[in-house]
Order: C-alpha cells, then structure tokens, then sequence
C-alpha cells in the first residue's frame, strides 16, 4: 500500500512540476513581451540560468518571477514563516542572491546576500535548509 502511495504521490508532483514549467515558459514569454514593449534588452544568458537552476530541483515548488530593469530575470520564493529566497540570474552561471532565514520562532531572522556560482548558491540554500521553499 504505501509503495502506491508514493508513487502517487510522485505522479502528483511531476504533474505539479509539469504545470509550474509552463507557468515560467509563459510568464517568461511576458517578460520579454514587455521588454521589448519598454526598449529593455533582455538577457537570454539570465533566462538559460534560471532553466540550468530549476532543474536542480526535480519537483520544483512555483515562486515569482520578475524581470530587472537590466534585462535578468530574478525569481523569488517565500513562507508564510519569514523565509525567503530571492535570485537573480546574471549569466554566466552566475547569480545574486538574498536569504532570509528565520531560525527560531522567536529569534531573529539571518539575513545574507551575495553573488555566487549556480552551484554556490544551491550550497547556500542547503545550508540554509531551503529547499522547503523549492520544492513540493
């Protein structure tokens, strides 16, 4: 019964997974509509990083995605608890990131940014324990 179960359960995140997938490929789609609507190049080097970053993570959980005045695309996603995971793809497998991390139900929220590798900052999201925002 449970080996059902969990392949249930695994056929109702690939098809979660498959809808958010199209979700970006039209939101992304927008985005460059608009970009050329307000004379904003966009970075086709951002969007091949976002696609390199969201495959890392087999059922990927939907987040917003937005485009920058500069053309990159950044993507965020959030809790109702205070976590947040914000990036944004600058090409060359690179990315700028935010994490806030709230610890402890009364304890501050840990706040850190930079700019990383893909692979970095995949390695800050694990330390971070966030890959509860990520996935399904």
């Amino acid at each position: 019964m449970r080996k059902f179960a969990t392949r249930l359960e695994n056929d109702t995140k690939t098809e979660g997974t498959r809808e958010i997938r199209h979700f970006y490929l039209s939101r992304i789609e927008f985005l460059r509509e608009e970009a050329t609507a307000e004379g904003v190049i966009f970075n086709k080097d951002s969007e091949r990083d976002f696609w390199t970053f969201i495959e890392l993570f087999p059922f990927i959980r939907r987040g917003s995605l937005f485009l920058m005045d500069n053309g990159n695309l950044r993507a965020v996603w959030d809790d109702d608890e205070g976590n947040l995971l914000g990036i944004q793809f600058l090409g060359n497998s690179l990315a700028r990131y935010v994490v806030f991390k709230h610890r402890a139900e009364d304890g501050p929220v840990s706040r850190v940014a930079g700019t990383d590798t893909l692979k970095g900052v995949n390695a800050r999201i694990k330390a971070f324990e966030l890959e509860i925002l990520l996935s399904l």
